[in-house]
């Protein structure tokens, strides 16, 4: 667009001149016309300043020194002290304060947060789903540290790490080690308490074939030892006596005999009275017949009709729990 002329007539008020109106518009055409060929100054282009204003103006702006908490940059002392009161009274937003958010935009807030499901090993969460598949395998790609492997330590805080870790002592029977003096004392104390004499009145724990056995209230260490030989060795006779009985938690490991002279029964109890694994054997030393049974509810396997009779006056059977409440019998029975 060209410059625009106002007409101003031949003389003043003849009606031969441009009237308010048109003479206005002009004057904003050109003043858009001008406008539009002016570049502002910013920080690269120095617009309608001359080159030597402009190096002034940037070399006064590197000098000038933004307000920050600590220094009042071009602030006056008066206002850096008003604006540091101001901010000091205002409260933050926090999970339990609104702060500067009206009571609705923290109710928004709190709810949208509720809303939002972090990422998860299963979950993507905000995430995108491209960007999960590529964190998973970044993660599945992560060595761990380990006591041959630093992981995603460095050398030097594996070396740090190992030192640490040989320099700790662990707990034994003379030193606390990591623990503290008070839970050194329970623990020896509660090791105290513990007898061989207390382990064997327990029910012998049977893992596989073999049995656990401690040597002496001194020697606290489980060993393993084949289950027939244990048997053999401390099998420990208990004496019956009455025309019924229902074998108790203490047969396990145990002879049960039964010295009745008239006819006796034996049951063998539904439930974990006895847990599995326990061996029970049950001997007939009277002259009264011996019988055992099977509870409702107990499968002795075998025994098709749940019920089995010693054979003569000093036999017996050895019954073995492999089950909950599954028994096999073994022995001179009829």
């Amino acid at each position: 667009m060209t410059f625009q002329s106002i007409n101003l007539g031949s003389a003043p008020n003849d009606g031969t001149g441009d009237d308010l109106r048109t003479a206005g518009g002009k004057i904003n055409a050109n003043f858009d016309t001008l406008f539009s060929r002016i570049d502002l100054a910013t920080t690269e282009v120095a617009g309608l300043m001359s080159p030597k204003d402009k190096a002034k103006l940037d070399a006064a702006l590197t000098e000038v020194a933004l307000a920050t908490t600590e220094s009042a940059g071009l602030m006056s002392p008066e206002d850096k002290a008003r604006l540091d009161a101001a901010l000091t009274e205002i409260g933050l937003a926090t999970k339990d304060a609104a702060g500067l958010m009206s009571p609705d935009d923290k109710a928004r807030l709190e709810n949208a947060l509720t809303e939002i499901a972090l990422a998860t090993a299963k979950s993507a969460g905000l995430m995108s789903a491209t960007d999960k598949a590529k964190l998973d395998a970044a993660l599945t790609e992560v060595a761990l540290a380990t006591r041959e492997s630093a992981g995603l330590m460095s050398p030097e805080d594996k070396v740090r790490l190992d030192n640490a870790l040989t320099e700790v002592g662990l707990a034994t029977k003379d030193v606390a080690g990591l623990m503290s003096p008070t839970d050194k004392a329970r623990l020896d104390a509660a090791l105290t308490d513990i007898s061989g004499e207390e382990l064997a009145t327990k029910p012998v724990p049977v893992v596989g074939d073999e049995v656990v056995v401690f040597d002496s209230e001194d020697d606290l260490t489980p060993k393993l030892v084949p289950a027939g030989a244990f048997a053999m060795a401390l099998l420990t006779r208990t004496a019956r006596t009455g025309v019924a009985y229902t074998l108790t938690a203490e047969d396990a490991g145990r002879g049960v005999t039964m010295a009745e002279d008239g006819a006796n029964t034996v049951t063998i109890p539904a439930g974990d009275t006895l847990p599995v694994g326990a061996v029970v054997n049950v001997i007939q030393i009277g002259a009264g017949p011996t019988t055992v049974a099977a509870a409702e509810g107990v499968t002795v396997n075998g025994i098709p009709a749940g019920t089995l009779h010693i054979a003569a006056r000093w036999q017996g059977v050895s019954l073995w729990k492999i089950g909950a409440d599954e028994w096999i019998a073994s022995g001179a029975f009829e």
